[in-house]
């Protein structure tokens, strides 16, 4: 994940909590957390397909 998409991560969570979703907030970072866990995984196993 970019700096600038980090940013506009925690823009956004802060937010979401403001204005009392804190349920969102907790849903959208455990998702940004699992996408970040398991993108690299699925780029290595990408790049191991590439000849």
């Amino acid at each position: 994940m970019t700096t600038a998409a980090g940013i506009w991560f925690t823009v956004a969570t802060g937010i979401a909590v403001g204005l009392g979703r804190e349920q969102t907030a907790v849903l959208c970072t455990a998702l940004a957390w699992l996408v970040l866990y398991v993108m690299p995984f699925f780029i290595r196993l990408t790049l191991k397909k590439i000849p």
